[in-house]
């Protein structure tokens, strides 16, 4: 899909997708050679303007009327990009439907995805993914801020949480190493 930089789409660890609104329609070339007919696929939309979640949708409804993958889910996370938006509120919930949509419990079959994705795929949907990396990977990520937003911008380069994003995810961290998740 392009150079690493301008790729619109990553796999970040196996089956956890980011990308921009664009990744949507593109996700089965993306995934050309991993995803089958068999394949489940979960949209994440992360969006807060109804009209871009209108347009999330309609992508998603096209996928899925093109018959590739035995089941396409969408499910929307409301969330502004702005530095004052309530990013640890919703960790929560996108931890849940990414376990859910990856089917963390074992199954290998048929093989999952989950796209995380936001209007530009940069801001929301990266904090979400690296959220998700300190939080289900400790042993990996040492529960570390630091050390899973720089793997998802080897992959990722565009990666770009905003300040206050990467403001909350620093005391997500704290946290996490309090509880002693690590």
């Amino acid at each position: 899909m392009g150079s690493p930089s301008s790729a619109q789409v990553a796999e970040i660890v196996p089956g956890l997708l980011v990308g921009n609104m664009t990744s949507i329609p593109k996700i089965d070339m993306f995934l050309e050679g991993r995803a089958t007919g068999e394949s489940i696929v979960t949209i994440l939309t992360v969006l807060s303007n109804q009209n871009l979640v209108r347009l999330a949708t309609d992508f998603t409804d096209k996928l899925r009327s093109r018959n590739i993958f035995r089941r396409v889910n969408h499910i929307v996370i409301s969330l502004r990009d702005s530095t004052d938006a309530d990013l640890l509120g919703v960790l929560p919930e996108t931890k849940n439907e990414i376990d859910t949509a990856l089917d963390v419990s074992g199954s290998s079959k048929p093989r999952r995805f989950c796209l995380v994705h936001c209007a530009k795929g940069e801001s929301r949907s990266v904090s979400i993914v690296v959220a998700y990396l300190m939080v289900s990977f400790p042993d990996r990520f040492n529960s570390s801020f630091d050390k899973a937003l720089n793997h998802v911008k080897k992959i990722y380069p565009r990666a770009q949480p905003n300040i206050g994003f990467a403001l909350a995810l620093r005391r997500y961290e704290r946290e996490l190493k309090e509880e002693g998740i690590q």
